[in-house]
């Protein structure tokens, strides 16, 4: 089942494309220097994680933490 929960604040991208290659589904694209979301979204999350300016939200308005393996090593 596809979600289309994903959403990209604009005025937090930066359009470095890295959630675009961290996405397994390909859901993610840059257009206009700014990464959008399509409707194909399986909640993986890692686009979230990896972004470098918590502008990917999933399921929600703010991020509170990004969770990283590199927090914990």
């Amino acid at each position: 089942a596809y979600s289309d929960k994903v959403r990209i604040h604009a005025d937090k991208c930066i359009g470095c494309g890295i959630c675009v290659g961290a996405c397994p589904m390909k859901n993610l694209a840059l257009a206009d220097g700014r990464a959008v979301s399509k409707d194909r979204c399986t909640l993986c999350y890692r686009c979230f994680r990896i972004c470098p300016k918590q502008a990917v939200t999933i399921l929600g308005k703010t991020v509170h933490e990004q969770g990283r393996l590199e927090k914990y090593l």
